[in-house]
């Protein structure tokens, strides 16, 4: 997995690695940050958090990629304020090669 942005993860000890992630913004506006140690391999570790960071994002594991497309993607152009050359390359890659046919 890639260096994300939104958690990290730090090895412990052997089969242990702490996973810690962006928990939102307290009262006074500093980031809170949560964190678990998960028992396992580092895959273990990055496959929690990737389940971590889709469900913050709304997700669920039986949502179809027509509803991902409708309910997240869509609405994230204009609220990212994305150029319209993007958006047009979004829709034309979701177009071809994602919708099912």
């Amino acid at each position: 997995m890639s260096r994300s942005n939104f958690g990290t993860i730090q090895y412990v000890s052997k089969g242990k690695y702490r996973v810690w992630w962006e928990d939102g913004r307290s009262t006074t506006g500093k980031r809170k940050r949560a964190s678990k140690v998960v028992n396992g391999t580092m895959d273990d570790a990055e496959l929690y958090l990737a389940k971590i960071r889709v469900g913050l994002v709304g997700c669920t594991e039986d949502m179809t990629y027509d509803e991902l497309w409708a309910g997240k993607v869509q609405p994230s152009f204009e609220r990212d304020g994305l150029a319209t050359k993007t958006v047009e390359n979004y829709e034309r890659v979701w177009a071809r090669e994602l919708r099912r046919a």
